[in-house]
């Protein structure tokens, strides 16, 4: 069964491309993470604040990255593209 913030993640494809990013590149500033998905900045922000509040994500030294939780989302979303 799948947890609530996994559920959230899957279901939204902002999100989704925000977690594979991340997998697959690393760590990375919120102007990177705009420019490579193509988004608005208020878009973004708001997709940033829901996976930090879910657990998912965590910004440390300036950059945006994974924490376990996320790392975990993130292989399913590879075994789903």
């Amino acid at each position: 069964m799948l947890r609530m913030s996994e559920e959230k993640v899957l279901s939204s494809p902002i999100k989704r491309k925000i977690v594979y990013l991340l997998k697959t590149d690393g760590p990375m500033i919120f102007k990177t993470i705009k420019d490579e998905i193509s988004i608005s900045s208020d878009s973004l922000k708001i997709a940033l604040n829901d996976l930090e509040a879910d657990g998912i994500i965590k910004k440390k030294k300036g950059k945006i990255e994974l924490t376990e939780l996320g790392k975990e989302i993130s292989q399913k979303i590879s075994s789903m593209e």
